[in-house]
């Protein structure tokens, strides 16, 4: 019966394809198939997006040093760089 090696091929390629769901992440940090950047203690968020990487959770940001996800008053950047979360919103203003 051919239906059996078929659907057995098909299956294989879609677990290849597809992948596994899940992933092992650091303390503090879930897995994500798209966001729009990795929170980095004193870096700004670019908005090139990262895909399929573990990131910092909410109320946490990636120590550069350390590379552990810590709350923002652990981070260990010098005291004159701002500790940012996110950039802020950038808007154009026409004049008239």
């Amino acid at each position: 019966m051919q239906v059996t090696p078929v659907f057995a091929a098909c299956l294989l390629l879609a677990i290849l394809f597809v992948g596994p769901t899940g992933a092992q992440c650091p303390a503090n940090s879930e897995f994500t198939s798209d966001a729009p950047c990795d929170s980095i203690c004193g870096v700004p968020c670019d908005f090139k997006g990262v895909h399929n990487i573990c990131i910092c959770m909410d109320g946490f940001l990636k120590d550069p040093k350390t590379q552990q996800c810590v709350r923002q008053n652990q981070c260990s950047i010098p005291e004159d760089i701002p500790v940012l979360r996110q950039m802020p919103a950038f808007s154009f203003a026409c004049f008239t």
